[in-house]
């Protein structure tokens, strides 16, 4: 397990930005969200996920990117798991190495930003043009709920993070190309490799609120 570290985050907190920058460092590499559900639609997948990271290697992506440059030579393996995805199994992977914990804290804009991404996945033309509506809907009760599950899941993993970021410090909801030094030396420290600038290689939805 030791060549193994947690990103864990509510969605839409800026884990692809954060993820894909650690993997440009020479000594790491981005896992992705090996928990996520298309990843172990039944318990004996789960367990197989678990075997894959018991052995120190790296398990699919639930995107299926090909493997990194530096996965033969990665010292270690940065894991991306969402507070959601957590069952007693997961939860013992989690609590057994180190944890960045990436919190997104203005709640408005983090809830405006599922709101976009379920308007785009009704309207595949617009979503590919990046082209935002007019006026996003806001749903009082919707939004009550999703402070409360957010709310919820930060209080379970209190104390329990090494390091926490905040999205508003890494990109204050604009482009960036390197990763904010603080950021970056935090991540390469608890990782015990060298610091190096983390690039930003990807643009995830670039628009006014609703980045990454």
């Amino acid at each position: 397990m030791e060549r193994y570290f947690v990103l864990l985050s509510y969605q839409r907190s800026g884990t692809n930005m954060v993820g894909w920058s650690v993997d440009t460092h020479p000594e790491m590499t981005y896992a992705d969200e090996v928990f996520h559900r298309d990843n172990y639609p039944n318990p004996s997948t789960l367990s197989a996920v678990l075997d894959t990271l018991a052995t120190g290697e790296r398990p699919p992506s639930r995107h299926g990117q090909a493997a990194s440059y530096n996965d033969e030579t990665a010292k270690r393996i940065l894991v991306d798991v969402k507070y959601n995805q957590v069952n007693s199994a997961v939860k013992r992977f989690v609590r057994s190495v180190p944890i960045i914990e990436l919190v997104r804290q203005d709640d408005e804009k983090h809830f405006h930003s599922f709101v976009l991404r379920r308007f785009w996945s009704r309207n595949p033309v617009l979503r590919a043009k990046r082209e935002l509506p007019n006026e996003l809907p806001f749903d009082d009760a919707s939004y009550a709920a999703f402070r409360k599950r957010k709310a919820a899941y930060l209080q379970a993993w209190k104390g329990w993070a090494d390091v926490t970021l905040y999205y508003e410090d890494l990109c204050n909801d604009e482009e960036i190309d390197i990763l904010p030094e603080p950021a970056g030396r935090a991540i390469c420290e608890l990782a015990g490799v060298e610091y190096v600038p983390l690039t930003v290689p990807t643009r995830k939805s670039a628009a006014e609120g609703v980045l990454w």
